[in-house]
């Protein structure tokens, strides 16, 4: 009875993701509070999921996975599949959250896949949508659609997908058409048409190879905005014992009452609302072991911290999304925003509700929104007015963080007088 009883509250826990909805070649489970994925595959993909041409790339091309009995989770049997369980990811965000850069490096991450597979007679159909960034770089997640025998279409058509120049809604969002952040746009596509019409010419080791060298060749058409050349974490170390010195002394009272509730808290996930160039994320990760998820609105911020946690080799990823505008994306909106989909144990916003509420958003919506992002506690850097001079209450604040049951509130000091770090802890159950 209460193994029976186990089973019936972990299948209350497996869900399968609004984006797996051409089940017919697989889909995904995950449980997101024991952190634990599981993929259903077909016999074709899942000979290559368990072969050493896959294992020896696991954390390089794609996530890892392990070949299980079904009998293992409490899950209807699938007659057609085999199941994997497969590395799990904190906040998975998508190509249409990446900064221009990891779009990028993301194409150049799907050639060296199509490049691997072409080498060892497999292929994959695939695109941008199944990737997302791991310790800062790109990483294969949808493993569903590995084919036998290499395929110049299938390569061709994984890596044209979303450089289109008619490309659908669903697939390639109109913000990120590859006129919009390609500099060079009209040669790749010219280069990539040309490519096309002279696919015979090629095996298909040499196609995916010349695919790279295009994609290689684009330049990012890259706008300066205004919190590229912003000073605050201009210069962080490289060192880790550097990197957690700077975190706490770089901004006075405000950057050393962070980082002790950081270490305080120990959380094991934080999300860094405005996160410039990750460094209090980087700090949870190298001091406690945080899983941590930043996002800002430059490009260059957000490349920049996944550039340095790629380096590091700590478990924090960077996005690029405007908190002005949450949107969904992908067929049927099946990409949900990333309120729908983020959560965390922490969540630390320094500097940014001022800026939110100057732009008309109610000050309502910013702690409601917050709230429903983190399980535990957050800290928020309080500014008595927005940037255009419009005051914001302290007590309406704590109100609000009252009516989403964080009753816990500490004032704490921040770097300038009228600025203050709200630290507030949610009410158990």
């Amino acid at each position: 009875m209460g193994q029976q009883a186990s089973r019936n509250s972990m299948n209350n826990k497996l869900i399968i993701p609004k984006s797996c909805f051409e089940k017919q070649h697989g889909f995904c489970l995950v449980n997101h509070k024991d952190k634990k994925a599981y993929r259903f595959a077909t016999k074709e993909s899942s000979d290559f999921l368990k072969s050493s041409l896959y294992q020896s790339k696991s954390s390089d091309l794609w996530i890892g996975a392990k070949h299980i009995n079904q009998k293992e989770i409490d899950y209807p049997y699938q007659p057609n599949f085999e199941l994997f369980e497969v590395d799990y990811i904190q906040n998975v965000f998508y190509w249409s959250e990446m900064s221009y850069f990891d779009i990028k490096k993301s194409l150049i991450k799907l050639c060296d896949i199509c490049i691997y597979l072409s080498e060892n007679d497999y292929s994959i159909q695939s695109h941008l949508w199944n990737i997302t960034l791991q310790k800062g770089d790109p990483i294969l997640i949808d493993l569903g659609d590995f084919k036998y025998g290499a395929n110049k279409h299938l390569v061709f058509e994984t890596i044209r997908s979303t450089l289109r120049e008619h490309c659908e809604e669903h697939h390639c969002p109109k913000n990120l058409h590859g006129k919009i952040w390609i500099k060079n746009y009209e040669d790749i596509l010219n280069r990539i048409n040309n490519l096309q019409r002279d696919i015979n010419r090629y095996n298909v080791i040499d196609l995916s190879k010349k695919l790279k060298d295009i994609i290689l060749s684009i330049e990012i058409n890259l706008e300066k905005h205004y919190w590229d050349s912003y000073p605050a974490q201009k210069n962080i170390p490289k060192d880790c014992p550097e990197i957690l010195e700077y975190a706490q002394n770089n901004s006075g009272a405000k950057s050393l009452n962070l980082c002790k509730i950081i270490s305080h808290e120990k959380p094991k996930t934080l999300i860094d609302i405005g996160c410039s160039r990750g460094l209090y994320s980087i700090y949870a990760s190298l001091s406690c072991g945080t899983i941590c998820t930043g996002i800002d609105y430059s490009h260059e911020l957000v490349s920049s911290a996944n550039q340095l946690s790629k380096t590091l080799d700590i478990n924090n990823n960077f996005a690029f999304i405007d908190l002005l505008n949450f949107k969904k994306y992908g067929f049927k909106d099946a990409y949900e925003s990333f309120l729908e989909r983020f959560s965390c144990e922490m969540l630390i916003a320094p500097a940014v509700i001022h800026h939110l509420n100057s732009r008309g958003v109610p000050l309502e919506n910013i702690i409601n929104n917050w709230c429903k992002i983190t399980s535990k506690c957050l800290m928020i850097e309080y500014i008595s007015q927005d940037t255009l001079g419009n005051g914001i209450s302290l007590d309406d604040i704590k109100k609000r963080l009252n009516v989403n049951k964080f009753t816990e509130i500490n004032i704490l000091d921040s770097n300038v007088s009228d600025r203050k770090w709200i630290y507030a802890k949610r009410r158990s159950e």
